[in-house]
């Protein structure tokens, strides 16, 4: 049976397991232990002060679907006087689950609290294969983005891989 919750600070391990296994980490590459710590420091203080929600897909208690909002605020301006917005990422449904419309009701339940939290804007980078599912529920693609990456001689191993192999 098909049921949907929002994660909470019980679900900090959860959350790290599945955005290691999103990553293809395995405890015998060299990144895994250290990113699995900074994974259980960001989820625990991000869901301890609101920051960050997670919608949870579920069947018979077996994830099968997830998606997150980052909440951030941005200077005040005429169109979004408060500054809140949110950053939605990692929504993904399980391959043999897809087409049943989980994917919508994950998307439809985030912008919700999105709006009730008083969100201007939701941004998100949509892989190939979302663009249809965000464009029918109003995404309206963005002309141009660009990045950044700052140099930070504390990083031991160069993680562009990661970003190549897996964009959110």
């Amino acid at each position: 049976m098909l049921s949907y919750r929002f994660a909470d600070e019980k679900d900090v391990n959860l959350l790290i397991s599945l955005r290691l296994d999103f990553l293809e980490l395995i405890p015998t590459d060299e990144l895994y232990y250290d990113l699995k710590e900074e994974l259980k420091n960001y989820f625990e203080e991000k869901m301890h002060n609101e920051s960050c929600v997670v919608m949870f897909a579920e069947d018979n208690a077996a994830i099968i679907g997830t998606g997150m909002l980052l909440f951030y605020d941005s200077v005040p301006s005429i169109k979004n006087k408060t500054g809140k917005s949110a950053h939605l990422t990692n929504l993904y449904v399980h391959e043999s689950y897809r087409k049943q419309k989980i994917g919508t009701l994950i998307l439809t339940k985030l912008v919700e609290f999105a709006r009730e939290k008083e969100c201007y804007s939701i941004l998100l980078n949509a892989s190939d294969d979302s663009k249809e599912l965000f464009s029918r529920h109003g995404f309206k693609k963005v002309k141009s983005s660009m990045i950044y990456e700052v140099p930070n001689e504390k990083l031991a191993k160069d993680t562009s891989e990661l970003y190549n192999a897996n964009p959110m």
